[in-house]
């Protein structure tokens, strides 16, 4: 059985009398432990699909299943405690708190669950050993403004990773950052990926980006048009023999192209 099943999924919103569909009749299935990533030009329902996703929004028709319960059936204690404890969230905008050092900041999710309180010492060395793990371990008693925009993003994936979560949803989260610091980034999501095996969601303009993901997911006009998963495969080099693999970088070019045509 899927990690996450989405069943005809609509979001329509409406102001007066105009109304405007973000995603239209989504069916999609996630397996436990992928990397996908979601692209699609602006507008297309990317972001409105994470939100649906991790319980931030509720669908205007069709079913959201994740790990066998239907997301619309939760009460708010429970939805709020799905929030907190299965899904981590990563954003473009980094949503620090500027009072707050980077420890504090990772904090907050403890504190929202009820551990911190409980085991205050405990829990802080958890925040800096997650901090640490993002190669922060020499920042933590600094505050947002004294780092920069990629070292802000640590932080910010820190705090999605701080209660061990099933399942991590990023939007665009290299898109305040520069292409070598977002690649930077990018690379610190697969190697975690990798350690924990956590399923991972990644909207992203960047075709090169979404070339390090399992499957590409494309939305267009909030529908889903392809999900290619990037296999394996080897070319023949010019002595005859099997090569290197191809990367998934070079798939993801070529899915592009084909599409182009």
């Amino acid at each position: 059985m899927a990690l996450i099943s989405l069943k005809g999924v609509e979001k329509i919103y409406r102001s007066g009398e105009e109304s405007v569909t973000a995603l239209d009749g989504i069916d999609l299935e996630i397996e436990k432990g992928e990397f996908i990533a979601i692209v699609g030009p602006s507008g297309s329902g990317k972001s409105t699909l994470l939100h649906l996703i991790g319980g931030l929004d509720t669908p205007s028709g069709g079913d959201i299943i994740v790990d066998g319960k239907k997301l619309s059936l939760l009460n708010d204690k429970k939805l709020s405690r799905y929030r907190n404890r299965e899904i981590g969230f990563i954003f473009q905008e980094f949503h620090l708190h500027k009072s707050l050092n980077l420890v504090e900041n990772v904090e907050i999710p403890l504190i929202f669950s009820g551990r911190k309180n409980r085991k205050e010492k405990l829990m802080e060395k958890k925040a800096e050993d997650v901090l640490a793990s993002v190669e922060l371990k020499n920042r933590l008693r600094h505050h947002p403004s004294e780092i920069s925009g990629g070292q802000k993003q640590r932080v910010a994936i820190a705090r999605a990773l701080i209660n061990n979560p099933r399942i991590i949803l990023a939007d665009e989260p290299t898109g305040n950052l520069d292409s070598q610091t977002g690649k930077k980034i990018i690379s610190l999501l697969k190697r975690l990926h990798k350690e924990k095996g956590t399923t991972m969601l990644v909207v992203t303009h960047d075709r090169e980006i979404a070339g390090h993901a399992d499957r590409m997911i494309e939305i267009r006009d909030g529908r889903l048009l392809r999900s290619n998963h990037f296999e394996t495969f080897t070319r023949k080099s010019l002595n005859g023999k099997n090569d290197s693999s191809v990367d998934r970088k070079t798939h993801a070019r070529k899915i592009h192209s084909s599409q182009k045509k």
